[in-house]
């Protein structure tokens, strides 16, 4: 029954790894506005797996040096610098991304809309919509694919 519980913990840690492997692969590049039009789920989701990945790898390195030096390793040092780093890791990707915060707030992105009339993206809604500010009037506009979209200072 241990065996079985120790092969699931492993298994289901592995593809937890994997997967926020993939996804910080996946979005590694994206740009300003697709930051913007990123919800907040997955804007916490891409910094947790940025966390994660980072954490492992700090790890990895950690133990390859431990046992050159010839340190001998067991689970309970590989999971206690595992929680160590990802708790390192965490607290200064949340500086930077306040960081970040502060800073994209100096930017604003305006869509043009098929009418002419050019509007201020304020966010993403949750039905895959964008909430638009132009004066005192809000819009919510759910086809904005092909519309420019235009980056200015504030």
């Amino acid at each position: 029954m241990q065996n079985l519980i120790n092969t699931g913990l492993l298994s289901s840690t592995i593809a937890l790894i994997l997967s926020s492997i993939i996804y910080v692969i996946n979005n590694f590049n994206t740009k300003d506005v697709e930051r913007k039009l990123m919800s907040n789920f997955h804007k916490i989701r891409y910094v947790l797996s940025l966390s994660l990945v980072s954490a492992f790898l700090n790890t990895i390195v950690i133990l390859v040096l431990y046992m050159i030096k010839g340190g001998v390793v067991t689970g309970n040092i590989f999971i206690g610098l595992f929680i160590l780093s990802i708790t390192v890791f965490s607290v200064i990707l949340l500086m930077v991304e306040l960081c970040f915060l502060f800073i994209a707030r100096k930017f604003k992105f305006i869509i043009k809309l098929n009418d002419g009339t050019k509007w201020e993206i304020i966010k993403t809604t949750n039905d895959k919509g964008l909430l638009l500010k132009k004066g005192d009037e809000y819009k919510i506009i759910k086809d904005y694919y092909n519309l420019p979209i235009i980056k200015l200072m504030k």
